[in-house]
């Protein structure tokens, strides 16, 4: 065990991008419209100083070759922030925009999000919202709500896509209305406030086929398939995921298409099917590999890794998730690499300081999570609930009902463990309303069946058949493999009573 660790530490320390991922600095001053020999003419005194600086940041800053990804492009941000003090909106829009020559050719924003670098994103777009035209705004306004969706924070997110929609309305801004109809319904559905959440959906659905917009049609009906698979209603999203995968394939966008065949996977994953999981994710792979599109490869790698360890194929699934890792490193893929490194037990810790070094309270969670459940298949519940305390803290804070709920069902399973039988009650109870609220009835089920468990340990066998005779009309329902345990619990029980 000692030797797979070093191995993996041996081979995974990996320059995350070349050094040089910028355009030639003569390259942008071109593209700027900034001429160094006229840098005299420039009036007043304050404001050449200011030109001065962004040349100097273009010509003369040279990050080091162990620099991070952040430092490498650290002259183009304090470029931006050079032009904004001078109020030249125009030039700084076009630092924004501006492509890298990285592994992923994105455009600097987007780059920073690929990375992971959410807060930084943030500063750009905040900086130039509503100082050129509306159109740029309701662009701006969407992206920053990103930044908060992406951070956990859905609310301010659901402010932003907001402000995104009425500017959109107004300009009568079809295509970028149905963007922003489908962030709110993606943020409502991460508040478990899926009503709203299929009501915003349904509403860029309609949008985007008025418009014949095939590609908003496909993420639409992904979205929608997202937010049944949300509420335990695998089927339905595999059908919404068959029809967008239709869409994709039509118009060849084969990134959507490689991100949908994932989403196949994991429906099928969360069905207990693994075999066929493991064939979407594949799909996905290969796809991902063919196009060169690495976010996509390292998601595929990771999903194959968790459906192999689901089989209690450790092997496999140890060997996909240090590929998805080295694969994160190597784009710099902050977030990737978090949720690689919670993949293996044994580097949930460093996945976790690694959410915290970027505050990326998704990357927490999935860390905190993995921590949970390593010790508890371990046999430590003690530090299995800790872990899970914390991470119900910050699920409470962002309100992410889903997460809390399922939190609070870990709970409940490890204190049963420790036969703290008063707080697994309190706790499983509350995850049950939870479910109830939000409407997950696989949810439900599963904590229907625990607080079955917890009543059987207590001797009160007429209450624990009550909560199993519910659980097994769910599970039989939605027809979900928790069923036979608990019909063999129901033999145990009317043994018992």
């Amino acid at each position: 065990m000692t030797h797979n660790q070093y191995e993996l530490n041996a081979h995974t320390h990996i320059t995350s991008e070349q050094v040089n991922i910028t355009p030639s600095s003569e390259s942008i001053l071109a593209e700027l419209g900034i001429e160094p020999t006229k840098l005299k003419s420039i009036k007043p005194r304050w404001e050449r100083t200011q030109y001065r600086a962004i040349i100097n940041w273009l010509t003369k800053y040279k990050p080091l070759p162990e620099a991070s990804n952040l430092e490498k492009v650290k002259g183009l941000l304090e470029v931006f922030f050079h032009l904004c003090e001078v109020e030249d909106w125009k030039r700084a829009n076009k630092i924004i925009f501006t492509s890298l020559n990285t592994l992923t050719n994105e455009e600097l924003h987007a780059q920073l999000d690929t990375w992971g670098y959410y807060s930084q994103q943030f500063d750009l777009y905040i900086k130039i919202l509503g100082k050129l035209n509306p159109s740029l705004d309701t662009i701006f306004s969407n992206c920053i709500g990103n930044t908060y969706y992406f951070r956990g924070n859905y609310h301010q997110a659901i402010d932003y896509y907001q402000q995104a929609l009425m500017l959109a309305i107004k300009l009568d801004d079809k295509l970028r209305v149905g963007e922003a109809l489908g962030n709110l319904g993606n943020s409502y559905s991460l508040l478990g406030i899926y009503d709203k959440a299929f009501d915003y959906q349904q509403q860029s659905l309609k949008l985007a086929r008025e418009i014949k917009d095939v590609q908003g049609e496909a993420e639409v009906l992904r979205d929608l398939g997202a937010i049944c698979y949300f509420q335990g209603d695998y089927n339905q999203a595999i059908d919404y995921y068959q029809q967008a995968l239709t869409l994709v394939r039509k118009i060849d966008n084969r990134q959507r298409e490689s991100e949908i065949l994932g989403n196949l996977g994991s429906s099928y994953y969360s069905l207990e099917n693994y075999e066929q999981a493991i064939d979407y994710y594949q799909q996905a792979l290969g796809l991902a590999q063919e196009i060169g599109y690495s976010r996509g490869e390292g998601s595929a790698l990771g999903n194959l890794g968790n459906a192999y360890y689901s089989q209690k194929d450790y092997e496999q699934a140890i060997n996909y998730q240090k590929q998805s890792l080295v694969l994160a490193r190597k784009i710099g893929n902050k977030e990737g690499e978090a949720i690689a490194l919670a993949g293996l037990a044994l580097a949930y810790e460093q996945s976790l300081v690694i959410a915290e070094e970027i505050n990326d309270q998704n990357g927490k969670m999935t860390a905190l999570s993995g921590l949970g459940s390593a010790y508890s298949l371990l046999g430590d519940y003690t530090q299995a609930v800790d872990y899970y305390k914390q991470y119900l803290v910050i699920a409470e804070k962002i309100e992410d009902n889903w997460r809390q709920g399922a939190v609070l069902c870990n709970l409940g399973e490890n204190s049963i463990k420790l036969d703290q039988y008063s707080q697994a009650l309190e706790h499983l109870q509350k995850g049950l309303q939870i479910f109830i609220k939000i409407g997950d009835s696989p949810a439900q089920a599963e904590v229907l069946n625990n607080l079955a468990i917890v009543h059987q340990k207590l001797g009160n066998y007429h209450l624990a058949l009550e909560y199993c005779n519910q659980a097994l009309v769910i599970a039989i329902q939605l027809q979900l493999p928790l069923a036979q345990e608990c019909q063999e619990l129901i033999k145990q029980l009317e043994n018992n009573d």
